[in-house]
């Protein structure tokens, strides 16, 4: 798979933090919206995992 790489600012969505994934992302990962994920962080990185 190519690496797919994106800049992204944290923003507020109600009382939550929220950034945005790029379709061409979720498309190369073959993501789609309403899919359940899991996040976890290790050493300043935040991992986003589709479960």
């Amino acid at each position: 798979m190519a690496v797919v790489k994106f800049k992204r600012t944290i923003r507020r969505s109600g009382g939550s933090a929220a950034i945005a994934v790029p379709p061409e992302m979720l498309n190369a990962l073959n993501w789609k919206i309403g899919d359940l994920v899991e996040l976890y962080a290790d050493e300043q990185k935040l991992i986003i995992k589709k479960v």
